[in-house]
């Protein structure tokens, strides 16, 4: 081969190497934008919100805002005073009803009680997270539904117990008015604690007693 075939040849062939290159980059590039076209998040869940919503638009990293709700992770957001937020404990049972399931009762297991107060509240409260059971998690909930919530935080049992209200109280201690016989008198007692309105009688009345307010 003459020395100017040979040279013909390595420019054909150095043209067809460069060709192929460019062909290999082109598919790299195409194979780029699709897998930049699709978003992937670490966590399953529905798309609630998306801050630059239009197809084809350059989206900024500040743009570029997806608010992503894993439905199986929603808990029931409640808040307690400090004076009780000191007697809860984590694992403690409330019992949930829901403003749009007025008729039912649910259940639930407090698992977070923040540490620090909720700011924008008129007193000092601190949120409370619960759990919900499974009869809750199968209905249709929707974020930022209400509803109120119980805690029980002291049972006493096989007591006698009577509203706070019907106690007086004198110089000489607590009582209540009961009937004796058709009259009404006045019977001291001993009180004990205080639980949900209602507050155990340690002696001076006997179940079956009537009381005046």
């Amino acid at each position: 081969m003459s020395e100017d075939a040979r040279r013909s040849a390595i420019r054909v062939l150095d043209a067809a190497q460069y060709d192929l290159n460019n062909a290999v980059i082109d598919v790299e590039l195409k194979n780029l934008a699709i897998e930049y076209s699709y978003l992937s998040t670490p966590i399953e869940g529905l798309v609630v919100s998306v801050g630059s919503p239009y197809a084809g638009v350059n989206a900024t990293p500040l743009q570029a805002e997806i608010e992503i709700i894993n439905p199986n992770t929603i808990y029931f957001s409640a808040t307690a005073d400090q004076t009780d937020a000191v007697r809860l404990k984590q694992g403690m049972s409330g019992k949930i009803t829901f403003d749009a399931y007025p008729d039912e009762t649910f259940n639930g297991n407090l698992y977070y009680i923040s540490f620090i107060p909720k700011e924008d509240e008129t007193g000092t409260v601190y949120k409370l997270k619960f759990q919900l059971d499974d009869k809750s998690m199968a209905l249709p909930l929707k974020m930022k539904m209400t509803g109120d919530l119980d805690i029980n935080l002291s049972e006493s049992k096989n007591v006698l117990s009577i509203p706070s209200g019907f106690i007086k109280k004198d110089k000489k201690g607590d009582y209540v008015r009961v009937n004796n016989q058709g009259n009404e008198e006045k019977k001291y007692i001993k009180k004990g604690k205080e639980i949900g309105g209602d507050v155990i009688i340690r002696s001076g009345l006997e179940q079956g007693d009537v009381i005046y307010d």
